[in-house]
């Protein structure tokens, strides 16, 4: 899964993104927040953990935010730029004290739960434009990823990459028994070993996984119908989409589209 939050995108004119395409950070964002039509944009679903920095704060304001469970009002100052890290779903970024399930639902300031809160900021503010913060933010998580201890990670990260796997694989269709059926596991075994590990059950993850490659085949193809969203993405039918949907993003499908269309959403971001 390539995790995206749109609603970050549609609040600004141009969004800076650098992507990767493999290891614990998913991209490394920056926007203004510009174009917000009011107090506060949505955060959607997508099992990922947000370290941002609000770079008009006098004091670089640092926070954490976890994944939410249905689409959440966020708030932002309005006119202030932002520069975040998204990290893969189920990872927990190595400069942080805590595991998933403490952050799920909630935003933090990053210096309750990270020593190294300030050398992020001082860094961030010594640059001068995106591709700077970007480099900076990537070498600085790869010499802490070098100085990791390889038994940091938990007897059941395996299990849980494999499960990952598996859910990222089907576009988060698969029915639980054939996970069951691909790790011979019980699920009772996979419920526990997930949850403790992400707070999100297998379940759940794959529902985020189905609708997040949604999301994103609206995002880039804004003349697929419902009807064809609903049979790609395994919906049982329209009334089941649509009710997901709006639960999940806080619109309905037609008038997200719409917005995607209207916005030109494409047009907006800057790949580095």
């Amino acid at each position: 899964m390539k995790p995206v939050q749109p609603y970050f995108a549609l609040a600004s004119e141009k969004y800076y993104k650098r992507k990767f395409g493999s290891g614990d950070i998913a991209h490394i964002y920056e926007y203004d927040a510009d174009a917000i039509s009011s107090e506060y944009i949505y955060a959607i679903p997508d099992g990922c953990i947000d370290i941002f920095i609000d770079e008009d704060d006098p004091d670089l304001k640092a926070y954490i935010a976890g994944t939410v469970l249905d689409g959440s009002p966020t708030p932002l100052e309005k006119g202030h730029k932002y520069i975040g890290i998204r990290f893969m779903p189920g990872v927990v970024p190595a400069f942080i004290e805590g595991t998933l399930k403490d952050f799920i639902d909630n935003t933090f300031d990053l210096s309750l739960c990270s020593k190294y809160t300030k050398i992020i900021q001082d860094g961030i503010f010594s640059c001068r434009d995106f591709r700077a913060k970007a480099n900076f933010i990537q070498d600085f998580y790869k010499k802490l990823l070098a100085e990791k201890a390889a038994d940091a990670f938990s007897s059941h990260y395996t299990i849980v990459k494999e499960i990952q796997k598996i859910s990222d694989s089907s576009e988060g269709t698969i029915p639980i028994k054939d996970i069951v059926e691909k790790t011979g596991y019980t699920e009772r075994y996979i419920d526990k070993v997930f949850k403790d590990e992400t707070g999100l059950t297998p379940k759940t993850y794959c529902k985020i996984v189905r609708f997040q490659n949604t999301i994103q085949h609206i995002n880039l193809d804004n003349d697929i119908t419902l009807t064809a969203l609903i049979t790609e993405h395994g919906y049982y039918d329209q009334s089941q989409f649509i009710h997901e949907f709006k639960k999940l993003s806080g619109q309905s499908p037609l008038k997200y589209r719409r917005r995607i269309i209207e916005s030109h959403y494409v047009s907006k971001f800057i790949l580095e």
